[in-house]
């Protein structure tokens, strides 16, 4: 039991840095479109 909590807390933590990745790209492309 204790292998699955970790192995779902890690996942949480992943979706949660993943999340934050994909909105900094995000902001990246809209400045980059400004650029443009």
């Amino acid at each position: 039991e204790a292998l699955g909590t970790g192995l779902i807390a890690l996942g949480l933590i992943l979706e949660i840095l993943a999340l934050r990745y994909i909105r900094k790209d995000e902001e990246l492309v809209r400045s980059m479109d400004r650029i443009r």
